[in-house]
């Protein structure tokens, strides 16, 4: 570097050029990472929450299915761990289906539509213990 070259450099140096542009390293107080940090954790609340309406969606019958379909689950029942036989109605005509982890069979078709008695549990839940112990505990206060 040539002696003119150091003098400039002395000159915008010295006048606070640049150095009084720039804050020297530290002085900003960590202001960075906490950005960093908040903006962090915006993101993962917004992931977290499209992941937990997401499990919810999947989870809750009913949500986000029109109303009237053309397709009616009647009756459900376990017949093993993981075997099922369901009473469908499509249209005007029902269907006895039985399903499996292999896949979903068509069992019968019915020439004439069987009556369902409605229950209190919607279509496809098994009644769970509480639903069962309820009235037993009911009836153990009643006497």
């Amino acid at each position: 570097m040539t002696a003119s070259g150091v003098r400039a450099v002395r000159v915008m140096l010295g006048s606070g050029g640049i150095a009084a542009a720039m804050p020297a390293v530290g002085a900003t107080g960590g202001a960075l990472p906490g950005y960093f940090g908040q903006w962090l954790s915006g993101l993962a609340l917004v992931v977290g929450a499209i992941l937990i309406l997401g499990w919810l969606l999947r989870r809750m019958p009913g949500v986000g299915t029109q109303a009237h379909q053309a397709i009616e689950i009647l009756a459900v029942r376990a017949i093993g761990a993981r075997e099922r036989v369901l009473l469908i109605q499509v249209g005007t005509e029902q269907l006895l289906l039985g399903v499996a982890p292999s896949g979903i069979r068509c069992l019968h078709r019915l020439r004439e539509p069987v009556a369902v008695a409605s229950s209190p549990e919607p279509p496809g839940q098994e009644p769970t213990f509480a639903r069962i112990f309820r009235p037993q505990c009911e009836t153990r206060r009643a006497s």
